[in-house]
């Protein structure tokens, strides 16, 4: 096998690379929440945003997304009591929001939260 690989060994899958892909294929809301989502009592994002987002990052990771109302039936789950707060902006009925988490950029999907420059989430999530 060597030989007919061109004597170049093959890299195995770290034990994280491996749980994270365990992770994503089985609860999709967690590995979403975990790639995607920053939690602070600061933030807020519209419920709007969500959907679309974990519909592309269960797109990306070849996983079938479940429909928009089994998803905010089941994402605030993945959360501790307390962290999510549903609401409606004073003056515009029709928006609703999430307080206590933020959208982080597409392009930082999936990398370590610690590398990321914090000025470069503003575009992503609205800060309070």
């Amino acid at each position: 096998r060597l030989r007919s690989n061109g004597f170049h060994f093959t890299t195995s899958k770290t034990v994280k690379e491996i749980q994270e892909n365990y992770i994503t294929l089985s609860d999709p809301y967690k590995a979403f929440a975990n790639h995607c989502i920053v939690v602070d009592p600061d933030l807020e994002v519209e419920k709007g945003e969500l959907y679309p987002a974990f519909r592309d990052h269960c797109l990306k990771h070849e996983v079938t997304p479940v429909l928009e109302g089994t998803f905010f039936k089941n994402f605030k789950w993945v959360f501790k009591p307390g962290v999510l707060q549903d609401y409606r902006p004073e003056g515009d009925s029709r928006k609703r929001m999430f307080r206590g988490i933020g959208l982080r950029a597409k392009e930082n999907w999936c990398t370590d939260i610690s590398d990321e420059d914090p000025s470069s989430m503003k575009g992503s999530y609205l800060a309070l």
